[in-house]
């Protein structure tokens, strides 16, 4: 027999719990049993769809429309009851980092929740999807995505230490998952007509303009931000303007100044090679 749930992270819609007690709904927290138990107003809630009745059709109903929202929603399907499944996901709140650290990690935010399947060696995806026959999630621009799983032979059957240990590639990877996410709020406020950017065109714009600031040698975030400010202000087309080109044609190590203190610099020519992105987005969005 499938069992059906979903999986809401609080974290974005805080106090879900309520809701789901007005109503009587059947959950259970994955922070239970940790010393996050008592945060039940953002913790991640296991909610029992089995039951064909209105009380489960409303909680879908509702869990479907916040996922097109916010990055926060997988819809499960599972071979194992909802007292055994949040026991077995209770497994992987905390996991073992090098020099013996151990690290919570919100696996289930959309965002991040493709990153850390495929992030996972065979026997550690085999272990964290034991019994799950279907996981969808909604991602950060509010689209149903089928994650792929192992297949049922490939399911790891055997014991497993705990708790799942990560090393340093996979921690980095992780953590690259929602760094565009993190800088779009600071550059936002930065630069207030970014808001009216589409999220599907700024992040993407973020995540390509990243890559090129780090292939020329950049890493401290005053330095990210200044050239993503200069991207932003020219659709990217800053590095067509000679002064960039010059600039950007040697590593950053190479320079005596900072790319901060250079951009600063700068007169209004090097911002003025290309149009800003908040007049122009579908113009981006077309070349994605």
């Amino acid at each position: 027999m499938d069992y059906r749930f979903a999986l809401i992270d609080s974290s974005h819609q805080m106090r879900f719990h309520l809701r789901l007690d007005r109503c009587g709904a059947a959950y259970q927290s994955l922070f239970e049993g940790y010393p996050e138990a008592s945060l039940l107003d953002i913790a991640p809630l296991l909610i029992d769809l089995s039951h064909d009745d209105q009380t489960g059709r409303n909680v879908l109903a509702d869990a479907m429309r916040l996922g097109e929202l916010k990055p926060c929603v997988s819809i499960i399907a599972a071979s194992r009851p909802l007292t055994d499944l949040a026991g077995h996901l209770r497994q992987f709140h905390q996991v073992k980092v090098p020099n013996n650290r151990e690290m919570i990690i919100r696996w289930y935010d959309g965002r991040i929740f493709p990153t850390w399947l495929a992030l996972l060696d065979d026997d550690q995806r085999g272990f964290f999807t034991r019994g799950i026959t279907e996981w969808r999630y909604f991602d950060r621009f509010g689209k149903c995505q089928q994650a792929t799983l192992p297949a049922d032979d490939a399911h790891h059957d055997g014991a497993f230490p705990l708790p799942v240990h990560l090393d340093e590639k996979q921690i980095a990877a992780l953590e690259a998952a929602t760094e565009a996410d993190g800088m779009i709020g600071g550059l936002q406020a930065i630069m207030p007509k970014l808001r009216h950017v589409p999220y599907r065109v700024v992040h993407p714009f973020i995540e390509a303009h990243l890559r090129a600031a780090r292939q020329h040698g950049l890493s401290d975030v005053e330095d990210l931000v200044e050239y993503l400010i200069l991207a932003f202000q020219t659709s990217g087309r800053f590095v067509d303007h000679p002064q960039a080109t010059q600039r950007l044609s040697m590593p950053a190590n190479a320079h005596s100044d900072t790319f901060a203190k250079w951009a600063g610099g700068l007169g209004g020519e090097v911002a003025a090679a290309g149009t800003p992105l908040w007049e122009a987005p579908d113009e981006q969005e077309e070349a994605r």
